[in-house]
């Protein structure tokens, strides 16, 4: 965890495409007290969680939450920021009040407007002892389950369950509607049918945006043609017919946008997945 908020993992490094710096958030009362970056992930849950008493058998005492905001909008500092105050306010809200303590949005990558939310829960809790600070990740996760049950035994068969990809979906749902809410226009929700992700690995993404690329050149060079179609007998050489081959579409191309037509995600920002329970992706 500690290496993936720090972007010095495999995957983050393989992402990047620029030397843009990320933006941050830390809990600013931690800051004050001398933890040097927002990103040091570790002590800022030391200082979090302080003082709380944890169930005997919590293995996962962290929660990573991917938040994706629509593409279409800008990707501007000021949007950006606002993602990030909004990716806060909705964790918070669905668990406790009290559990984000970082957050990071990358900037050197392809893809835009993903907020990356560490949290850890917690909450009071009232014995005959007193009242003491808990945590827990599952305590929140479980209720959420419980308000979308419908949808999810529709999803299931009719199988209720708390699973990882339960939490994901009722995560989700509640998602758009936070989102909708703050006055986005989301694109028509798009249920997944099954538990594998949807999410491109660098490779996938790299090569994704070169056929978009490609295909937006072969556009231009269309155009151009049309327009010297009148003009071809004036032409140099085989010019005309150069251009003319960079505007047509190659048969592996055509069949490689069909396949990824038929794959695309939705691009509403409401695409959930909880591969474990320590991690969310949404």
């Amino acid at each position: 965890m500690e290496k993936h908020g720090k972007r010095m993992d495999d995957r983050s490094r393989a992402r990047a495409v620029n030397d843009i710096p990320p933006l941050t958030w830390a809990k600013p009362e931690f800051m004050k007290i001398g933890v040097k970056s927002e990103l040091d992930i570790g002590q800022l849950f030391e200082l979090h969680t302080e003082n709380v008493k944890w169930n005997a058998a919590a293995k996962n005492k962290v929660s990573h939450a991917i938040v994706q905001f629509p593409t279409n909008i800008e990707a501007t500092k000021q949007n950006q920021e606002r993602f990030m105050n909004l990716a806060r306010e909705f964790i918070d809200k669905h668990h406790g009040g009290n559990a984000v303590f970082a957050m990071r949005l990358d900037r050197d990558e392809y893809g835009v407007n993903k907020v990356d939310v560490f949290y850890t829960p917690t909450y009071d809790k009232t014995t005959k002892k007193g009242e003491t600070r808990w945590a827990s990740l599952t305590k929140y996760q479980k209720l959420l389950c419980e308000k979308h049950r419908d949808e999810l035994e529709r999803r299931h068969g009719g199988t209720f369950s708390t699973g990882p990809r339960q939490c994901g979906i009722a995560l989700n749902s509640e998602l758009r509607v936070f989102l909708e809410e703050k006055g986005f226009n989301l694109a028509p929700k798009q249920e997944k049918s099954s538990r594998y992700s949807d999410w491109l690995t660098p490779e996938e993404y790299k090569i994704r945006k070169f056929h978009e690329q490609n295909t937006q050149l072969r556009k231009a060079f269309y155009k151009i043609a049309q327009a010297l179609e009148p003009f071809t007998e004036l032409l140099p050489g085989n010019l005309h017919n150069f251009i003319k081959s960079r505007s047509s579409q190659p048969a592996q191309q055509l069949n490689f946008e069909k396949q990824q037509k038929q794959q695309e995600p939705s691009s509403s920002p409401a695409a959930a997945q909880q591969p474990d329970e320590s991690q969310h992706k949404m």
